[in-house]
């Protein structure tokens, strides 16, 4: 099994539109990091979950903003012990770069901090 030890990180703010319109990814601040911004790119994209918006024909996995590839990330993709997506199932945990044909990430974590704390 491949040990990555990679992150990315948004500075400043994510921004999102309401449900009412599928909390479309408005806007993604500064990233930096080692593991690809792989975020940014999905600006503009409604959220999807398999029941509502699904453009990417994938198996019933958790939502994400998908792009009209649909290969640049997913993060709350299925779990697959190993990283070895078995014959004839997909939707993987994937990050860009951090994909192969049958593999997926075993572990992520997004972390998300407010940028002011009101008392």
């Amino acid at each position: 099994m491949r040990v990555y030890q990679n992150f990315a990180q948004v500075d400043d703010r994510m921004a999102f539109t309401s449900a009412n319109e599928s909390y479309k990814l408005n806007a993604v601040g500064k990233y930096s990091g080692t593991a690809g911004d792989y975020l940014t790119q999905l600006t503009e994209n409604n959220f999807s979950t398999f029941d509502r918006g699904h453009q990417c024909g994938r198996t019933p996995i958790g939502g994400w903003w998908e792009d009209r590839s649909c290969i640049l990330s997913m993060l709350n993709g299925n779990y697959y012990k190993g990283g070895q997506i078995p014959e004839g199932s997909s939707g993987g945990i994937y990050w860009g770069s951090f994909v192969t044909n049958k593999g997926s990430l075993t572990f992520v974590q997004m972390m998300i901090k407010p940028k002011a704390v009101f008392i």
